[in-house]
């Protein structure tokens, strides 16, 4: 190597290197994240926060957090997330990280962070993109108010307002139109809860059938192979969860609500079936979609008694490996403290009620009329 060339390697700044620059640091840390590697990620963030200069933005440093905060979510280790969200939110406060430390947090403390996340967003400039962001914030503040402070005197009032706040953004989104559903429910507005929830399902249903047609439960749809699929034809879905809340108020609408059509009620069932199977077709492990959907089978007109057992049965076998494998690990856990037995025993309680509440679903199958089914099944 000449005189110069081992000058200017010798001479080379270490803050300058990709091991310790942090724009570099941080970009491996969102692919790890992309890759599906949280801890890995944190890693680059947290290395990335450490080279930072101290002249560097504020707003450099609060994103480094919130993407550290998103590894300690998808890590289950929400306390982490919220200690990383505060930090960024004193250093550069912003709408999306009120309802994110919001969403973190209970009560009063949740409404005042999630309103002040409005205040913020409202004397920003208007656009598409912000009235989205707006309305969902609204419709966090009102799921509060049905949930964790329905015990708030005001809780009703407040939580139509924020409803209707988020409605009156006009916004593409399903999120509003779902929760005002869930809202007239509570009320005993079942009429109004099916227009909204029908409302928010025809924002989503060309994605949920296109998935749904992958497991053969598209109405009138000709199945097709899973993979065969453009992307851009699913990725436009809500998420799993909030799918799953989809598919529970239209199968609540469908069969519990007076005065609904038989119409109505089969275009609801037909949409929970569509939506259910598009839950099927991202992720067919899951107890709960398999009971939901022999619900909404059974409840169909006619019933389809012969899937909705076979569903039924699904979700009791997976219930039942879970229940041997708990019980193995109480076998087994002789060296486990008493918090993490009472889990394990918690957890196993809640699964053989689940089972109970199935089998409960089965005997009534049998009973009415479907014998044959239940005597193949066993």
């Amino acid at each position: 190597m000449s005189a110069l060339a081992s000058s200017t390697t010798s001479s080379a700044s270490p803050a300058t290197s990709p091991q310790h620059d942090p724009a570099s640091l941080s970009s491996r840390g969102d692919t790890a994240l992309a890759s599906a590697e949280p801890s890995l990620a944190l890693s680059f963030y947290t290395r990335s926060l450490s080279s930072l200069p101290p002249s560097s933005a504020p707003s450099a440093r609060a994103e480094l957090l919130e993407k550290s905060a998103e590894c300690h979510l998808q890590l289950g280790d929400p306390s982490s997330a919220a200690s990383c969200f505060k930090e960024a939110l004193s250093l550069h406060p912003s709408p999306q990280l009120y309802q994110q430390l919001g969403q973190l947090s209970s009560g009063e403390e949740a409404a005042s962070l999630l309103s002040s996340g409005i205040s913020l967003l409202s004397s920003s400039p208007a656009s598409p993109e912000s009235a989205k962001h707006l309305s969902l914030l609204h419709v966090s503040v009102a799921e509060l108010y049905m949930t964790d402070l329905c015990e708030h005197p005001e809780a009703e009032a407040r939580a139509v307002a924020a409803v209707d706040a988020a409605l009156s953004l006009k916004t593409s989104l399903p999120d509003p139109l779902q929760t005002a559903a869930s809202l007239r429910l509570s009320q005993s507005r079942g009429g109004d809860a099916v227009d909204y929830i029908l409302k928010a399902y025809s924002l989503m249903s060309a994605a949920v059938l296109t998935m749904a047609r992958m497991v053969n439960l598209a109405p009138d749809a000709e199945p097709v192979a899973p993979g065969t699929v453009p992307d851009e034809q699913t990725d436009s879905l809500p998420p799993f969860e909030f799918r799953t809340t989809t598919a529970k108020l239209l199968i609540e609408c469908g069969c519990g609500v007076e005065g609904v059509t038989a119409k109505e009620s089969a275009r609801l069932l037909d949409a929970a079936i569509a939506v259910l199977g598009s839950l099927l077709a991202e992720n067919d492990e899951v107890v709960e979609t398999w009971f939901l959907l022999g619900c909404a089978m059974m409840a169909t007109e006619p019933p389809m008694l012969e899937e909705a057992a076979a569903n039924f049965q699904k979700a009791l076998g997976m219930l039942t490996a879970l229940q041997t494998s708990l019980n193995a690990a109480l076998a087994s856990s002789n060296n486990a403290g008493f918090a993490e037995l009472g889990e394990i025993g918690d957890e196993l309680e809640r699964v053989e009620e689940q089972m109970e509440a199935i089998e409960e679903r089965l005997e009534e199958i049998k009973e009415r009329g479907g014998g044959d089914v239940m005597e193949e099944g066993d």
